[in-house]
């Protein structure tokens, strides 16, 4: 185990040494969408807008709700918080994609695909500028998702 360790640990340690030595062809870099300033703009305000809604969105959501000391009122209150858990667990996640791609437009680094490298359709990025992956990286990940759920019925 130890030597299986300690190879680990050599592979990793001339990984950067190796790729250094790649031919520059075979390391890809990303591709970025040749938008105009204007529609940047744009969707830098749609981003800053949508960050500014869901930290007001999170901040409303009452994690433990109190009902009363009635069992009723008990059950109420557990419906509600395993909605809010979901819902905050979501709206976070959202969040966090939203300024992500703030960080990639301040960068320059926006608009391309996160798995694959390409640039990301603009039409998807005007309707959704958050978007990482591009439609088919989307669609991928979107069926390996559903797939592992599946599997695990």
């Amino acid at each position: 185990m130890k030597k299986q360790l300690k190879s680990v640990a050599k592979a990793i340690a001339q990984a950067p040494a190796k790729l250094a030595s790649m031919p520059a062809q075979l390391i890809k870099k990303p591709e970025i969408p040749n938008l105009p300033e204007p529609i940047l703009k744009e969707l830098k305000l749609k981003l800053t807008r949508e960050v500014t809604r869901l930290e007001h969105e999170i901040s409303k959501i009452k994690l433990y709700p109190e009902y009363g000391t009635a069992e009723d009122e008990n059950v109420q209150e557990l419906e509600e918080f395993n909605q809010n858990i979901g819902l905050s667990k979501n709206l976070k996640a959202l969040l966090a994609e939203t300024k992500d791609a703030l960080t990639k437009l301040d960068k320059g680094t926006f608009g391309s695909c996160e798995s694959c490298k390409k640039a990301i359709d603009s039409g998807r990025l005007q309707a959704f500028p958050a978007a990482a992956l591009c439609i088919s990286c989307e669609r991928d990940a979107t069926k390996k998702r559903w797939w592992q759920v599946w599997k695990k019925r």
